[in-house]
C-alpha cells in the first residue's frame, strides 16, 4: 500500500474514535509533509483558522 494511503487510513481511523466521544477536530494530510518548522508555517494559517473558530 502506497505510504500517503497508509498515513491517511491512519488519520481516518483515528479521527473516527475521537468523533465518536464528541471531539472537534480538523486533520490535514500532507503528501511528503514534514514535521518541521518550515512546513507548519504553510499551514499556520489553516490551523488558526480552525482554533479561532472554537
Amino acid at each position: 500500500m502506497h505510504e500517503f494511503v497508509m498515513e491517511t487510513k491512519c488519520c481516518t481511523d483515528i479521527a473516527n474514535l475521537l468523533l465518536k466521544k464528541g471531539t472537534r477536530l480538523q486533520f490535514n494530510v500532507k503528501p511528503l509533509g514534514r514535521h518541521c518548522e518550515e512546513d507548519w508555517d504553510k499551514e499556520s494559517e489553516t490551523f488558526l483558522r480552525f482554533l479561532e473558530s472554537a
